[in-house]
């Protein structure tokens, strides 16, 4: 699992669009993500790759400490097997390396992402809050936390 550079843009656009998990006017908002990101000269933000996941992770603005998975998928064919807890784990790994002490995701309350709230449990993520209709009428905000 490493930091994603310039030269994988192609690859990262395609693994989120092989995830199966985001509709196409959300995967064009991560696509303009990814642009934005290696447009900075210096982002805080990190992109991190291994075979099969890719996350994206940024420090909460206004926090001491406090760190937000904004984006984690695995191509479709790979689930189950481990992946994204790899990547997970990885990442509270350098996190707690640099000092983070907080660790947040967050993810919708729908149907459609129930395993992937289940992932966030098994991993001892605590649920630590609900917006409702957060992103649509009926998709609220599940937040997830876990000390560092």
């Amino acid at each position: 699992i490493n930091p994603a550079t310039i030269a994988d843009i192609p690859r990262l656009k395609s693994m989120i669009s092989n995830s199966e998990l985001f509709e196409p006017d959300e995967i064009s908002f991560m696509e303009n993500m990814i642009a934005d990101h290696f447009a900075q000269s210096a982002p805080a933000e990190q992109w991190l790759l291994s075979e099969h996941t890719a996350a994206y992770l940024a420090p909460e603005a206004m926090s001491d400490g406090a760190w937000n998975v904004l984006f984690i998928a695995t191509v479709s064919e790979a689930r189950s097997h481990g992946h994204g807890a790899r990547m997970m784990k990885a990442i509270e790994d350098r996190l707690r390396a640099s000092g983070a002490r907080l660790l947040i995701v967050e993810t919708s309350g729908t149907a459609r992402f129930e395993r992937t709230r289940a992932f966030y449990a098994r991993l001892n993520y605590q649920q630590s809050g609900r917006i409702s209709g957060y992103f649509g009428p009926d998709d609220d905000k599940v937040i997830f936390a876990k000390m560092l």
